[in-house]
């Protein structure tokens, strides 16, 4: 692949696709803080060396995804995502030649997550409201 050359106030970017292949195997499963699974959840796998790869596939019905990713002994930093809850991250152990592994990443609930509103805007809300109650004298009483 060749990449244009790059000069002062030019950037390029360059995205590659690739799959992973390999002949051990990581199952992730994303659940709740509070338990059950999280399905549609996207998973992104980093190597130490700082190589990332966004599965193709989403999390199932039962939170669960698997993929096959070379036995190197190398660990990965396995980082999971969902609408509506904070990204999270856990890093496995080395996976060597062959081996199966599994690995759970436990998501919590996004405080503000607020149905049909994007984050920034019930960061507003949140600020607004604050505001009103320390204008009323309702906060910062003893």
């Amino acid at each position: 692949m060749s990449v244009p050359e790059s000069g002062p106030g030019k950037e390029t970017t360059v995205e590659e696709s690739v799959t992973l292949q390999g002949d051990a195997t990581l199952e992730v499963t994303v659940e709740r803080e509070e338990g059950g699974p999280i399905p549609d959840a996207t998973v992104v796998l980093e190597r130490d060396d700082g190589a990332t790869f966004e599965l193709d596939e989403r999390t199932d019905e039962d939170g669960t995804v698997a993929t096959p990713i070379p036995g190197t002994r190398d660990a990965y930093t396995v980082e999971a995502a969902a609408e509506g809850f904070v990204t999270t991250a856990v890093e496995t152990e080395p996976l060597e030649s062959g081996a199966s592994a599994s690995v759970t990443v436990t998501l919590s609930e996004s405080l503000l997550a607020v149905p049909g509103f994007g984050g920034v805007t019930a960061a507003v809300a949140l600020a607004v409201a604050t505001v009103a109650l320390l204008a009323r004298g309702h906060l910062g009483r003893k």
